[in-house]
């Protein structure tokens, strides 16, 4: 069986004017167009549509203005934020230094009142000799 091939010819889609062949990618831009003026003739026809569409504008071009002046003043927090943290780390390292500081004081102060308490000792054995002595010399 003959297999029969028929080859397609593409008509030219131009104006007859036009002699010229348009690409697919300007046919594409035309068409386009086309569309374009379509949805402005739409747009131009509703006298309402075109007011709903320039509060709509305003509101974007409102909120836009907010949320700037939002973020603006979340990085003005942001910024006092990392002060406040920097604050904090200085405060943390200097109350560590104070707790060092202030068990060091306490060793210290532990073997001062370890010595204070061997002085007593020694001071009160001292008394009792001399108490010891003093009877001695009186005896005689």
């Amino acid at each position: 069986m003959a297999n029969i091939y028929k080859r397609f010819n593409r008509k030219n889609r131009t104006n007859d004017s036009n002699l010229e062949t348009i690409s697919p990618e300007e046919e594409k831009k035309k068409s386009l167009c086309d569309e374009a003026s379509h949805v402005d003739d739409a747009i131009t026809h509703s006298p309402g549509e075109e007011d709903k569409i320039i509060e709509a504008l305003d509101m974007t071009q409102s909120v836009a203005s907010q949320l700037q002046l939002i973020l603006s003043k979340l990085e003005a927090l942001e910024t006092k934020f990392e002060t406040i943290v920097t604050t904090v780390n200085i405060l943390t390292t200097t109350v560590d230094g104070l707790k060092k500081t202030v068990d060091q004081m306490q060793s210290a102060m532990a073997a001062v009142e370890s010595k204070t308490t061997e002085l007593r000792k020694d001071v009160d054995q001292i008394d009792n000799t001399l108490s010891f002595l003093n009877q001695e010399v009186q005896e005689l």
